[in-house]
């Protein structure tokens, strides 16, 4: 009998510790993340469950990519995920309608995009839209176009702000490596501003760099898991730890990013910033694909 596959993409800061309790929770599974860069087997998942060869899908897909959270909507019609698997989510996201109520994208954290800039700067950025102004042009940095919070921003600026904003993504900001990278471009004063997400813009090794929380809220992607219909135990397990206080604290506390489940105390750089987070709806953020 084939083995149950678990596939886990989270991003470096706080895969080692998931993929070690995941496999030694699961032993007669096989546990495993991305072979390829930028968590790109996410989409090769993607095209496998588009082309209806779901024999070759894991069990489970844990991802922070957003096109997936972008076809949202049509894994839900296929009907060969699981909706029914559930637990109590934070009331204050809840209320706010950012999670996922279909429960076919089963949330798992947020992940925060904010401004990271020089300190030096005069005047330095307050929101999104500023990063526009033509004093930035050319001094703008995040990570490689293939990676998840360079597709989100990009897919962002083109919805909120047209073909401004579409220019402004094509011409006026570098794309280049991790978010590590990013930071240390920043801190070297190679560029004034860097886009990527709180927890990697919080790792500056000096106190020259300080960090924006746009005023129109934080940019956020959602890692949240999708599991196939009639899992088995070991799914079930890895499912069950990956949205318990122990891991949530861990996301939280030792990664930064913002828990879903209810009593997790969350990042403080999100609770002086009034929990700010960009979002209309649903239907908006799908919209953002286009």
């Amino acid at each position: 009998m084939e083995k149950n596959k678990i596939y886990i993409s989270v991003p470096v800061n706080a895969a080692r510790n998931t993929l070690m309790e995941l496999k030694k929770l699961c032993p007669n599974s096989e546990v495993f993340n991305s072979s390829k860069k930028y968590y790109s087997d996410d989409l090769v998942y993607l095209e496998k469950i588009k082309e209806g060869k779901m024999d070759e899908v894991p069990d489970i897909i844990v991802t922070i990519r957003p096109e997936l959270l972008w076809e949202r909507n049509y894994l839900k019609n296929l009907e060969a995920f699981d909706d029914e698997y559930k637990y109590d989510l934070d009331s204050d996201l809840e209320s706010k309608k950012l999670l996922d109520n279909k429960w076919i994208l089963k949330p798992i954290f947020i992940m925060p995009i904010v401004i990271f800039y020089n300190k030096e700067m005069e005047n330095p950025p307050q929101t999104w839209e500023s990063l526009l102004e033509p004093r930035f042009k050319g001094k703008i940095i995040t990570t490689d176009i293939a990676t998840p919070p360079a597709v989100l921003f990009k897919q962002f600026y083109k919805q909120a702000l047209g073909q401004k904003g579409e220019d402004f993504v094509e011409n006026d900001v570098e794309y280049l490596g991790l978010p590590i990278d990013v930071n240390k471009a920043v801190s070297k004063k190679e560029y004034d501003i860097g886009i990527m997400p709180l927890s990697f813009a919080m790792f500056s090794k000096d106190n020259g760099s300080a960090i924006c929380w746009p005023k129109e809220g934080a940019l956020h992607l959602t890692q949240v898991m999708i599991m196939k219909k009639g899992y088995n135990e070991e799914t079930k397990k890895a499912a069950d730890f990956l949205v318990s206080q122990k891991a949530q604290e861990m996301f939280s506390g030792g990664a930064s990013f913002i828990p879903v489940i209810p009593n997790i105390e969350v990042p403080k750089q999100f609770k002086e910033n009034d929990k700010a987070l960009f979002w209309k709806d649903w239907d908006s953020f799908i919209d953002m694909a286009k």
